[in-house]
């Protein structure tokens, strides 16, 4: 939807270029102008690297040059999630909470990107995820692609797992686990529901040493809308948004396995040719 939007525009500029030169009867292509393209979609899971399909492709056009067409900004906002405990970070054998509200309708998504990798994995990132009242489930990956369902101990579904790697651009590979959460609330009885409260990820003592990035999609609806969605969060208890003011920075002496302020832009502004789009209040 997003690419087809993005080349949607572009073929409109093209046409009003070509529109403008035929009413003043001008030469052809020697209608130029800049043109911008904003998208305000808050995306926040995902890698923050610039190397996702998209970013690559917002990257390219902002790159070309056409003999019908002017430059190309992307221009896309920082966010406003800093404070919204929405990133975070996993050491190998780590563990990080997960706040899950109630009465939540929706799927919740999470992902989990594993560090840069010289080679190909050998084997799976695996991921453990545990809720309230019954200890971790852990994935049972075999190879890339595959899918899992993780149980609780009642054996009842409370979420699906995606395995993917991606070959970077630049070189190296990069694996990733998506983490598809059942609502709080479900939308009809009988339907797949899971306890609200405090979950936790955690990785496996084998996994690829290095850091692994936490990302949790926003999905709370604006106001106005209808209320299906309630914003979970990652928990950390070393975590303060606010003590007797509020912390604006990740403290230097901070937990392994912590939530984080830094890299919290959205995912999509995170390319080499993106222009990023954000105020700050004054001190």
């Amino acid at each position: 939807m997003l690419v087809a939007s993005v080349l949607f525009v572009i073929t409109r500029a093209r046409r009003l270029f070509c529109l403008i030169e035929t009413r003043r009867g001008l030469a052809c292509n020697s209608v130029r102008l800049p043109v911008v393209l904003n998208n305000s979609l808050s995306l926040t899971a995902g890698p923050h690297d610039g190397t996702s399909v998209i970013k690559r492709l917002l990257d390219q056009i902002a790159d070309h040059q056409a003999n019908d067409l002017g430059p190309v900004h992307i221009v896309l906002p920082s966010g406003n999630h800093r404070m919204a405990r929405l990133r975070g970070t996993l050491q190998v054998g780590g563990t990080l909470g997960w706040q899950v509200p109630p009465d939540d309708r929706t799927l919740t998504p999470l992902e989990i990107w594993g560090p840069v990798l010289q080679t190909p994995p050998d084997k799976p990132l695996q991921i453990g995820l545990a809720g309230p009242g019954f200890g971790p489930a852990w994935t049972a990956l075999i190879a890339a692609g595959q899918v899992t369902h993780l149980q609780d101990g009642d054996g009842h579904d409370m979420a699906r797992a995606y395995h993917g790697t991606s070959a970077l651009p630049g070189g190296g590979y990069r694996q990733a686990v998506t983490v598809v959460l059942q609502p709080s609330c479900p939308d009809k009885p009988g339907e797949a529901l899971i306890k609200p409260g405090l979950w936790h990820l955690s990785l496996p003592a084998n996994a690829a040493p290095g850091l692994h990035d936490v990302s949790l999609q926003r999905d709370e609806v604006l106001r106005g809308f209808p209320r299906e969605a309630r914003q979970g969060r990652l928990y950390d208890p070393h975590y303060r948004d606010r003590t007797d003011r509020t912390v604006d920075h990740d403290p230097d002496s901070r937990a392994l396995d912590h939530v984080q302020r830094a890299a919290t832009v959205k995912a999509y502004a995170t390319g080499r040719r993106t222009l990023r789009a954000g105020a700050r209040g004054a001190a």
